[in-house]
């Protein structure tokens, strides 16, 4: 019975949200479970195939190029062809691609493959938020993508954990064929459960409301550069985040002595705290906190849970330390940061301006496995993650001054 209150209280957090967006989630579900390569890459070129990790952060930098290049495409098919059939295309052509990846062992061949593999794989979210935005309305939006959010998280919390598993008692094989089949029972589901509405997302950015004014002059996201700003401040605490993929598992394999099996479990840790706590968290906070101030503490808590690694700590004290904080920090920064967003596109670039979001984190996941594995290769891991805490105070700060100018958040203006 005493649980009863608190659960309800979370459950209506979910409550009035489009059931299109309840569709797309489950689509994400099913295709999040399945991620199993992603956080066991660095692992699985410097254990299995034995490769150095500078070649294996090389590799990563791939992955980042080809997410760039999909991002960019994605938002520029977006506007052209519709969400909804670059949304299919992408699920289903990745999955054949993450099929193929266990079947090359030269660096240059995984290279290659791994980032037409993330070119594919990113052209999806582009056009996933225009399709979003699309279906919620500005009441609902932060709480549709935390929804998202969610699914990704908890098949995330599922991914890793079997794939640690997989890892360990299987091998590393098994991990490629079971992402690939992920993808590909995603697309089927997603062609079955989504509306064909290409067209319609179409006729919607061409209505002569969305381009009057102003905003008929804007004929590139570039030239809003308060959102590039914006992205730019946004990018130095991703390059810090991402260091969660990067070399956080080769550091808990290297240094912390962890087994794939403890790795899997300790990223499954960050999932099932999103899971748990971001919908209640953001409903809460929403009406209480502007978005912006969110995201600052939400940038400082990341730089925040690199410093347990720092500290004199126990090992399970010090990675749960970096969980804890870098979990939270996640909640209060990525969808408030993904709303303002939204909010910012107009109505005819949403396609463009989604895609520089995504660019923005396939940036990231250039360089912070480029800057990660090389700081941790010349200076070691203590460096690194005193420079991740100083890229997340400094994103936190950009983002700070752009609030309490007030020029920010807003419409977009040529």
């Amino acid at each position: 019975m005493l649980l009863t209150k608190p659960l309800r209280q979370y459950i209506n957090t979910f409550r009035g949200l489009p059931v299109t967006v309840w569709k797309l989630a489950l689509v994400m579900l099913i295709n999040r479970s399945g991620t199993m390569v992603l956080p066991f890459l660095t692992v699985y070129l410097t254990h299995e195939l034995g490769y150095t990790l500078a070649q294996a952060g090389w590799v990563m930098t791939c992955f980042g190029i080809g997410s760039l290049a999909g991002a960019w495409l994605g938002g520029k098919l977006t506007d052209r062809i519709g969400p909804w059939s670059v949304q299919m295309g992408s699920l289903s052509l990745t999955g054949f691609l993450y099929l193929a990846l266990m079947w090359v062992t030269d660096l240059w061949a995984i290279g290659a493959l791994v980032t037409a593999t993330s070119l594919v794989a990113d052209t999806f979210r582009p056009a996933n938020l225009t399709a979003l935005s699309r279906y919620t309305t500005p009441d609902n939006r932060t709480r549709s993508l935390s929804l998202i959010r969610l699914a990704v998280n908890l098949g995330f919390s599922a991914g890793p954990a079997a794939g640690g598993f997989i890892a360990a008692h299987f091998g590393y094989a098994w991990l490629f064929v079971v992402n690939g089949l992920t993808y590909m029972i995603s697309a089927v589901f997603f062609a079955l459960a989504l509306p064909r509405d290409d067209q319609a997302a179409l006729e919607e950015g061409q209505q002569p409301e969305a381009v009057t004014g102003s905003l008929r002059k804007q004929a590139s996201v570039w030239t809003d550069r308060r959102f590039v700003w914006f992205i730019f401040f946004l990018l130095l605490n991703l390059v810090a985040f991402f260091q969660l993929l990067a070399t956080v598992p080769v550091y808990l394999r290297s240094v912390l002595h962890y087994s794939e099996d403890t790795i899997g479990l300790v990223m499954a840790g960050n999932g099932l705290l999103i899971v748990l706590f971001e919908m209640p968290l953001i409903y809460w906070l929403e009406q209480r906190f502007p978005a912006m101030g969110l995201m600052v503490a939400g940038a400082v808590l990341i730089g925040l849970s690199y410093v347990g690694f720092l500290l004199p700590l126990w090992h399970a004290l010090a990675t749960g330390w970096w969980v804890v904080l870098i979990s939270i920090g996640e909640i209060i920064n990525f969808p408030f940061s993904n709303t303002l967003a939204m909010e910012r596109a107009p109505t005819h670039m949403r396609g463009q301006y989604m895609g520089l979001y995504t660019m923005m984190f396939s940036v990231s996941f250039i360089l912070a496995p480029l800057i990660g594995t090389r700081i941790a290769d010349h200076f070691g891991f203590n460096v690194l993650w005193i420079a991740c805490l100083l890229l997340s105070l400094a994103s936190a700060a950009g983002l700070y001054r752009m609030w309490r100018s007030g020029r920010f958040p807003g419409k977009a203006r040529a």
